[in-house]
């Protein structure tokens, strides 16, 4: 007689605290997650992503967070820019605030505080500590690449095949409690099935 297998698995737990789970629509179908600039070692319970209907894929939303203020120079460009970890930036991406942007020219991650991106000019804006700053589809800044229409439901670990299932409505959610940084943009996107608190 063969052995059984036993499984000994833990899933992650739902983020129930940073919302209203009793008010949570959850869509019916899984969704491939697009790992490529996750950044991180899985998707957080209510992150933003966007859906592909027609691709049956999904995307995390990249947004990064300005570690250190930044100070915009017309006379000297400033081409330094640090920002907070874990946040899927690639060399060649373009950022923006919605009206200035940038393109990424390097990344240093050798410091374990912040990691550090050369852009390839000027971000032609001042940038505060803890502004959310996203990806954009030119150095322009103003479009982003991809625009939240769902939240994430479950943590997901970043690894091949991963799947997600999203969220189509929540309300009373608290983004200072979800481990992963939204946008003003974020939140305008997803419209009135989500109700934010902060």
């Amino acid at each position: 007689m063969g052995k059984t297998m036993v499984y000994n698995l833990t899933p992650m737990p739902i983020n129930k605290e940073a919302a209203r789970f009793e008010t949570c629509v959850r869509g019916s179908q899984g969704y491939k997650l697009d790992i490529t600039n996750l950044g991180r070692n899985y998707l957080p319970s209510l992150a933003p992503i966007y859906v592909d209907y027609a691709n049956e894929k999904a995307y995390p939303i990249v947004n990064v967070v300005v570690n250190e203020a930044y100070i915009s120079n017309s006379t000297t460009p400033n081409t330094v820019l640090k920002i907070k970890k874990g946040s899927g930036v690639a060399i060649g991406m373009f950022l923006g605030n919605g009206t200035n942007g940038c393109e990424v020219s390097a990344i240093d991650k050798s410091n374990t505080a912040y990691d550090k991106l050369t852009l390839t000019t000027d971000f032609k804006a001042d940038l505060a500590m803890d502004t959310v700053i996203f990806q954009t589809k030119s150095d322009k800044g103003v479009t982003q690449k991809y625009k939240a229409n769902q939240l994430n439901y479950a943590p997901t670990k970043n690894e091949a095949g991963a799947t997600v299932t999203g969220i189509l409505s929540i309300y009373e959610i608290q983004t200072s409690k979800i481990d992963y940084p939204f946008s003003a943009k974020d939140k305008e996107d997803l419209g009135a099935r989500f109700q934010f608190i902060n």
